[in-house]
């Protein structure tokens, strides 16, 4: 139950150090026996990274600048002055 535990919660998105303290695994070596790493995995991994790099060309291209780089102007409707 431990081994299904730390790998269907790391498939959850849960990071991993946090899935080591829930499971109590204290070194890297023994909960990466643990978690077990499919080819399932590594293929949406690499539609994440696919889908996260089309994300950024298309902002290139429709000229919207990254997330970190948008302004986000202040809100003045019934806006107090504190």
């Amino acid at each position: 139950m431990r081994r299904s535990f730390v790998t269907r919660t790391r498939r959850l998105g849960v990071p991993e150090s946090v899935v080591m303290r829930m499971s109590g695994h204290r070194t890297r070596a023994v909960f990466d026996r643990y978690n077990l790493v499919s080819e399932d995995d590594l293929r949406d991994a690499v539609a994440r990274i696919e889908a996260e790099n089309l994300g950024h060309v298309l902002d290139t291209v429709c000229g919207n600048p990254p997330k970190s780089e948008k302004r986000h102007e202040p809100n003045t409707r019934g806006a107090s002055a504190f």
